[in-house]
């Protein structure tokens, strides 16, 4: 099974928080160890097949954009 997203997710905001966009570093595809996060075409794919849930990708985006509960 795939997930496709059109834009990159945003975080909700509380009084305290700053909404930080995805700047499309591209770290979280980079560094998943199976290749099941990709970004082409200005969309974002994650092949739950191929998803460890090794949450790699939650620990290097600066903008802590990554988060949830993993397949």
């Amino acid at each position: 099974m795939q997930v496709s997203v059109r834009r990159p997710p945003m975080l909700e905001s509380t009084a305290d928080e700053e909404i930080r966009p995805c700047g499309l570093c591209l770290r979280c595809v980079d560094i998943c160890p199976t290749g099941a996060l990709t970004y082409q075409d200005r969309i974002w794919h994650l092949d739950l097949g191929r998803c460890q849930s090794c949450r790699e990708c939650t620990t290097v985006c600066p903008n802590s954009l990554i988060s949830g509960r993993m397949p």
